[in-house]
């Protein structure tokens, strides 16, 4: 390992350095969110998803907190599932339990209910970056408002996607708890209405597709081989 300073002076400067790697039920500890995480599709490989659904609930709880400071305050006990757990859930009369991703499986009793979720996985032939297709945020806010409202009398509820995105969580959260919804705060509106039909207007312009096969640039940071 080569660099501009010596390996003392790094370790110096990076002794306050707190990593964001942190499991998502450290993350929720003290708060209405009881997290429950089990491992992913390839749980042969890893017994915890570090990149996908976990990592977007905090991001998603960060976003909520910036915009609206009560937000932990309007937070009702929530129970959320994350890979294939296998414990158990004490979840009491009128507390939800959300699954959160397509690998989320959990079966047990909620309030005298026996639930039992099935893995929606979904083959990674299938997942072709080629063809992948835009999801737009206003379409997200719909289907996740609809879904909460049909759930709403249900004690569980899931999110499907692979990962599920930090805006369908944050709006998932939004709808359980009744926190500011930070794509309508008033300091923000505009521009992000601006900036939403900027984006939309190029894309509609350009008409091309999110990938192109073949080669590409890649300027400065291209390997040497």
């Amino acid at each position: 390992i080569t660099g501009d300073v010596p390996l003392d002076e790094a370790r110096q400067r990076g002794s306050g350095f707190k990593s964001g790697l942190v499991r998502v039920e450290k993350y929720f500890e003290g708060t209405n969110i009881n997290t429950y995480a089990g491992p992913p599709f390839e749980e042969e490989v890893t017994d915890y998803c570090w990149g996908g659904c976990p990592g977007a609930l905090e991001e998603a709880i960060e976003v909520l907190r910036h915009f609206d400071p009560e937000t932990d305050q309007k937070m009702p006990r929530l129970h959320i599932v994350l890979g294939a757990y296998r414990g158990r859930i004490d979840a009491k009369p009128g507390e939800k339990v959300v699954c959160v991703g397509d690998c989320a499986i959990w079966q047990g009793e909620i309030a005298g209910e026996f639930v039992a979720g099935d893995r929606l996985r979904q083959a990674r032939s299938t997942r072709d970056p080629y063809h992948a297709v835009h999801e737009d945020i206003y379409k997200k806010m719909a289907v996740v408002a609809y879904r909460m409202f049909k759930a709403r009398k249900k004690s569980h509820v899931r999110l499907c996607g692979c990962p599920v995105s930090v805006a369908e969580q944050v709006l998932a959260l939004v709808n359980l708890s009744g926190a500011k919804n930070p794509y309508f705060d008033r300091k923000n509106v505009i521009d992000f209405n601006r900036a939403y039909l900027a984006s939309r207007l190029a894309i509609l312009r350009k008409r091309r597709p999110y990938q192109k096969p073949g080669p590409c640039s890649r300027g400065e940071a291209a390997p040497e081989l």
